[in-house]
C-alpha cells in the first residue's frame, strides 16, 4: 500500500533560504518526489540531505518517535523543522498509523532486540520512516530486517528508509532515490554507486587494498 504518494516543496524562498537545510544542494533543487513503491530508499553517501528530508517528512506527517519529545520539539531536528514547514505531503489515502525511527532510537543490546522493537513499533497499515538502520543492524540481522519489511508490506505498510546498505537496498521492487546525484535521481539496484563499488571490491579485494 502506498499512503504517501508524493512530496512537494513549496515554491518561493522560505525564511533562512541560504541556511541549512536549504543550502544543501539536493534540497535546494528539490521540487517534488513521487513515491512509486511501498518501500522507498533514500540512498547515497550524502547522509545530511537524506536524514534532513526524512525527518522533515516525519514532522510534517506528525509521526511519533520512541523519544520523550515528538519530532517537532526535538532540538536536534531544527533544520528538518524548517524544511517541514516548506513541504506539502499528498496522501491517497491518509494513514493515521506510523512511526519515525532514527539509529539513536534503536540502541538495543543486540540485533534481535532491535528487531523486536521494530516489530512492536511498525504496524500493518502504517507509514514508517527509518533512518540508517545499518548503523545498528549487522549484515546477518539486515536479512532478518528485510524479512520483517516483506511481512509488513504484505500487511499494507509503507516504508521510507534512509540507507546506504547494499543488503537493504536489494528489497524486491523497492524504489531507490539516489542522493549522490546533483539532483535526487531514481536508480535501479545495479545503478546504485555503493552497490557497484561493493561488487568491484568483493570481486578483487587484494587489488583495491594494493592501490591504497
Amino acid at each position: 500500500m502506498i499512503f504517501l504518494r508524493s512530496i512537494e516543496r513549496l515554491s518561493g524562498e522560505p525564511e533562512g533560504y541560504t541556511n541549512t537545510p536549504f543550502a544543501i544542494p539536493r534540497l535546494v533543487a528539490l521540487r517534488s518526489l513521487t513515491l512509486s513503491s511501498p518501500v522507498t530508499f533514500l540512498a547515497g553517501e550524502t547522509s545530511a540531505s537524506r536524514s534532513t528530508l526524512l525527518a522533515a517528512i516525519a514532522i510534517r506527517a506528525k509521526l511519533p518517535t520512541p523519544a520523550d519529545l515528538p519530532p517537532e520539539h526535538e532540538p536536534s531536528l531544527a533544520a528538518s523543522h524548517k524544511l517541514a514547514r516548506n513541504l506539502n505531503l499528498h496522501w491517497s489515502p491518509k494513514t493515521h498509523y506510523g512511526v519515525f525511527l532514527r539509529s539513536c532510537d534503536l540502541h538495543c543490546h543486540d540485533g534481535e532486540a532491535c528487531l523486536e522493537m521494530l516489530r512492536s513499533r511498525c504496524v500493518p497499515g502504517g507509514l514508517h520512516l527509518i533512518d540508517t538502520p545499518e548503523c545498528i543492524f549487522p549484515p546477518q540481522h539486515q536479512l532478518a530486517l528485510l524479512a520483517l519489511l516483506k511481512s509488513l508490506v504484505s500487511g499494507n505498510a509503507q516504508f521510507i528508509i534512509a540507507t546506504n546498505s547494499p543488503i537493504l537496498l536489494a528489497f524486491p521492487d523497492a524504489q531507490i532515490l539516489d542522493f549522490d546525484a546533483p539532483e535526487i535521481t531514481p536508480r535501479t539496484y545495479d545503478e546504485v554507486p555503493v552497490v557497484k563499488f561493493m561488487r568491484a571490491f568483493l570481486a578483487d579485494p587484494e587489488d583495491h587494498i594494493r592501490k591504497l
